[in-house]
């Protein structure tokens, strides 16, 4: 349903993994709303977890092109098969 990239918080100088929906699903009127709320449940959720073995939700953030959610990054290996990972 989308991608994670690493970035940098530059506020709070910290590395982070950034979740965004996939671009094509926005762009697709009849399903821009139904990966919307989607994002929203995802994003709701996840903020709500608060365990040793899962990431962290710092933020969230719906623009007109972008849906994304910044979370704490870990180490490790991709878990991509196809190794063709953006991050």
């Amino acid at each position: 349903m989308g991608h994670v990239w690493q970035g940098t918080d530059v506020y709070l100088e910290r590395p982070v993994a950034v979740k965004t929906v996939a671009a094509d699903l926005q762009a697709l009127p009849d399903w821009r709303r139904t990966a919307l709320a989607r994002f929203e449940r995802e994003a709701k959720a996840a903020a709500r977890l608060d365990h040793a073995n899962i990431t962290a939700v710092y933020d969230a953030a719906i623009t007109e092109d972008v849906c994304c959610l910044v979370m704490q990054l870990v180490d490790g290996t991709t878990l991509d098969v196809s190794g063709l990972s953006p991050m």
